[in-house]
């Protein structure tokens, strides 16, 4: 199970606290315990995945196995090319549908009487890139 990490308790650290507060911080979760909690014959109903130190391809590959089958999954990456080459991936194994990379992207725009016009100071491509898709298990690939 995932346990707190030690000292973690309410009160600590000479910071004041409601009584009855609780730390929510956690230890690291290992592969057997991520795998404990999926239940073998439903799995998860989706994952999210916005961890800019891990490497999307890898990720995926392992998470993947752990969603039910046709979950959806959603994948953030500041820079396209690692989730590219994670599309890559996916494709040549088969392991995902409904595959799309793109970059989400907002334009604020100033509304006037009369005149609307973006605002200029908007930076382009400043949000990432998200690869997302729907799991296919090993049984129902064709």
């Amino acid at each position: 199970t995932i346990t707190p990490i030690s000292g973690a308790g309410g009160g600590g650290g000479g910071r004041n606290h409601p009584e009855g507060w609780k730390s929510q911080r956690l230890n690291a979760a290992s592969p057997a315990d991520v795998a404990q909690l999926a239940s073998p014959s439903q799995g998860f109903t989706s994952l999210i995945l916005a961890a800019p130190l891990l490497q999307p391809s890898a990720a995926l590959i392992a998470m993947l196995p752990l969603l039910a089958p046709s979950a959806p999954f959603a994948v953030w990456c500041y820079a396209a090319q690692p989730l590219a080459d994670a599309l890559d991936a996916l494709r040549s194994t088969h392991m995902a549908v409904n595959l799309t990379l793109h970059e989400p992207w907002l334009r604020k725009h100033q509304v006037l009487p009369g005149r609307t016009h973006p605002t200029m100071t908007t930076m382009a491509g400043a949000g990432g890139y998200v690869l997302s898709g729907n799991y296919i298990p090993p049984w129902a690939r064709g």
